[in-house]
């Protein structure tokens, strides 16, 4: 399992590299269509990809990548709301065909893959995109392959911390991240959550 999920990961990370080096419209494009096939994966899992309810949020999510290209994110919040009045126009008038958690389900798609993918093409897009989406990927992926080696078991806490060290060590190799001040303290964030997660040993 662990050595599947490393050599995947790796691959992933070369297809990333190249889309976020060029940024721009390959970033906007690939990650739109990650958020598409996302939203038909999950919809899937409760047998709505091919339903009216996918149509809807297929289409919301559409719409909002097209805000994002033509810089109207004022207007994402109507958006939802359109969403929302739509999933329930659907739920009302095919009542009983569709069930008020699948409605709830389609609905949180939206965001929990749409909304939530497309922060990695708006991160890029910053005058430090470029070094600030590395650290979104290496965590991710420093975390989700690091879960699945012994190394926590046998490092103890250090190796339960190491993920959380990787965006610490980018952030003090580049000088480019900044946080919420115009001179943040890079360490406090990951010593804080390092904290936090110590609580669950007791």
């Amino acid at each position: 399992m662990f050595k599947q999920r490393l050599i995947s990961g790796i691959i992933l990370v070369l297809i990333a590299f190249v889309t976020l080096y060029y940024g721009g419209f390959l970033t906007f494009f690939v990650v739109g269509a990650i958020s598409l096939i996302g939203v038909f994966e999950l919809l899937r899992v409760i047998q709505m990809e091919k339903s009216a309810l996918g149509v809807i949020v297929y289409t919301g999510s559409v719409l909002y990548y097209l805000l994002l290209l033509l810089g109207l994110e004022q207007y994402v919040m109507q958006l939802a709301l359109l969403v929302l009045i739509l999933l329930i126009a659907v739920y009302v008038f095919t009542f009983p065909k569709y069930e008020i958690s699948s409605i709830a389900i389609s609905y949180f798609a939206l965001f929990y893959v749409t909304v939530m993918l497309s922060c990695i093409y708006r991160i890029r897009m910053l005058s430090d995109g470029a070094y600030m989406v590395v650290l979104v990927f290496l965590s991710a992926w420093g975390n989700d392959t690091l879960a699945y080696s012994n190394l926590p078991n046998a490092a103890g806490k250090a190796g339960r911390y190491l993920p959380m060290a990787i965006p610490v060590i980018m952030q003090a190799a580049t000088h480019k991240v900044r946080y919420f001040s115009k001179t943040p303290n890079p360490y406090f964030f990951s010593i804080l959550f390092c904290v936090i997660t110590d609580f669950e040993s007791y």
